[in-house]
């Protein structure tokens, strides 16, 4: 009986996934509208914050690649591009798989600020381990603005590795149109 309930338990378990991840899809990325639908507008009244996060941009999961911000009590905003990457590394090659992510640039050769905010060894197998890193990158409502015609590329470095990454016009402009 046990084994009838946990094959449910799994059935039930995967296809949630994969109608969360059909949904995460279903959204034009081309279409503001469809885009400012999507961003979540949380309140915390203990703080006194205000939280907006704009739906994930990448792929699909486990990596996660979007826009958010924060109206504190003082009525200032803080904006952040907030990134999850995670990546395989083959054990026998020797040395640490962490990438070490540290540094962010755009497209224009702009640094922007960086903040590691966790690294994590989601698993090892026999020859490989999978290493997730998760780091915001501080930009301005002002840079959000002068990009919304262009959308925001950007490329994060650490010593052992980097990643492009891309946020379309429409989604910078969604955004703008729901954050203050």
């Amino acid at each position: 009986r046990s084994s009838h309930y946990m094959r449910n338990s799994i059935f039930f378990y995967l296809l949630g996934l994969l109608l969360s991840a059909g949904c995460a899809q279903s959204i034009n990325w081309n279409d503001p509208i469809a885009i400012a639908n999507h961003v979540q507008i949380e309140q915390d009244d203990f703080k006194k914050v205000t939280s907006f996060i704009g739906p994930n941009l990448a792929e699909g999961p486990p990596d996660r690649l979007l826009l958010r911000a924060w109206k504190l009590r003082s009525g200032a905003m803080a904006y952040q591009i907030y990134v999850e990457d995670e990546y395989t590394y083959e054990i026998r090659r020797g040395g640490l798989g962490w990438r070490f992510y540290s540094s962010a640039y755009d497209s224009d050769g702009n640094p922007l600020p960086t903040q590691k905010i966790s690294r994590t060894v989601n698993w090892c197998g026999r020859n490989v381990c999978s290493y997730l890193e998760v780091l915001g990158i501080d930009i301005t409502r002002e840079y959000l603005e002068k990009r919304k015609e262009s959308g925001i590329a950007v490329k994060i470095s650490g010593k052992n590795g980097e990643e492009v990454l891309s946020i379309p016009a429409a989604y910078v402009q969604a955004f703008l149109s729901v954050s203050p």
